[in-house]
């Protein structure tokens, strides 16, 4: 009976959908490694995850961009050999993106989809060179949630900018954050008043910095960024609005 009931487990495990499974995972030698020749000739299909705000500043060269949330839209369109591997990366082990960007692929039909987690970061920490058009430096402060919410509920509080995707946004935020994915600042900068006093939010800090980059190349100097994103924020106990 025992040996049935393991048989009749395993079988259903086999049969869990494409998009229920956990995409593997590729360290970055392993990545560099496949990597040989000009990316025409790659066996397999590099995708950014990231924003297109993100792939100009700085990418893996051979990378193609392919947003998380247009990965059922996009990711066809560009790759039709739903049989080819495709290798996802975003901005390292705390971006959920990559993970998000693989589940995507597999619930349309992908089969051989691989997780970057190291991303940029791990790419760039292992001396390995990058692509972009870097926006001029320009240091952007960071602010500790606790300081966020003391200057939110002050009488006179900052413009608080929420830089995620807006499905990210939907899900959690910051009580009183207004959406503004970062790919949308520079057209809806009117909504951003010159001379207010900024605090960016993201998920875990690596996009805010460039946010700030970007405001003060579009002339909005009075910006600050939450310290370590809503991960943080969550991790000192502070609440959330769903």
């Amino acid at each position: 009976m025992r040996t049935l009931l393991v048989a009749a487990l395993a079988a259903c495990s086999l049969a869990l959908p494409a998009h229920a499974q956990e995409a593997p995972v590729i360290a970055t030698d392993a990545l560099a490694a496949k990597m040989s020749g000009p990316p025409a000739s790659w066996s397999f299909t590099l995708v950014d995850a990231r924003t297109q705000v993100e792939f100009s500043e700085s990418h893996i060269p051979g990378s193609v961009l392919v947003p998380a949330r247009l990965v059922t839209k996009k990711l066809p369109e560009l790759v039709k050999d739903k049989a080819r591997l495709v290798v996802f990366y975003c901005n390292g082990p705390n971006c959920t993106k990559t993970v998000k960007a693989a589940k995507a692929a597999l619930s349309v039909g992908y089969t051989n989809i691989v997780e970057y987690k190291e991303g940029l970061p791990g790419w760039g920490k292992s001396g390995r060179p990058t692509e972009g058009k870097p926006m001029p430096s320009v240091e952007v402060p960071a602010i500790s949630p606790a300081a966020l919410k003391e200057a939110v509920a002050s009488k006179n509080g900052p413009l608080l900018i929420d830089v995620r995707d807006p499905e990210e946004f939907a899900s959690f935020r910051i009580a009183g954050a207004a959406s503004m994915p970062i790919d949308e600042i520079e057209a809806r900068l009117k909504e951003v008043p010159a001379g207010r006093a900024i605090i960016l939010v993201d998920h875990a800090g690596h996009q805010t910095p460039l946010a700030g980059r970007l405001l003060a190349k579009l002339g909005r100097k009075e910006v600050k960024r939450l310290d370590g994103g809503i991960l943080r924020w969550q991790s000192d106990g502070l609440a959330i609005a769903k």
